[in-house]
């Protein structure tokens, strides 16, 4: 087992969902996707989820479609916490490896303590450490007050 590993990603701005604007936003390829509520400039995460072979538009699109079951159960935990239409969502795209993905959601999740994330989400087990740099879009700032480089 190798000791740490330093992962940085982009995360794309953050908006207001819209399904007709999410369609054409999100690219066909593996990532993590964010899920927020916004209140009084303070941002609260609800959701991460990661993708490999599926990719982010295809994620965000079986996650908030109503008619899809595969987050169905999902959905409609958040559902009775936030309006879908009040949900804010950002992208960080990652084509290294399903294991790095792994390591990355490990990290946001222990992190930043999404409300419907399992805080036993595993790592893979590769490292004893991860550590994330955060930056966002344009301002380069991360998502939360922890980051960057917050070992777990």
């Amino acid at each position: 087992m190798n000791n740490e590993a330093y992962y940085r990603i982009w995360w794309s701005p953050i908006k207001k969902y819209d399904r007709h604007v999410f369609s054409r936003l999100m690219p066909e390829i593996p990532g993590i996707t964010g899920f927020f509520t916004e209140e009084n400039n303070e941002r609260s995460p609800i959701l991460f989820l990661g993708c490999w072979q599926d990719g982010l538009r295809n994620l965000i699109k079986n996650f908030m479609d109503p008619l899809s079951i595969r987050y169905k159960e999902l959905r409609e935990d958040i559902e009775k916490q936030v309006e879908m239409e009040e949900v804010h969502v950002t992208y960080a795209v990652i084509e290294t490896s399903p294991k790095d993905i792994q390591d990355i959601l490990h990290y946001l999740i222990r992190t930043h303590h999404p409300s419907n994330n399992s805080r036993s989400y595993p790592s893979s087990g590769r490292y004893k450490n991860v550590y994330v740099e955060e930056l966002q879009g344009e301002d380069f700032g991360g998502i939360g007050k922890n980051s960057p480089r917050r070992p777990l």
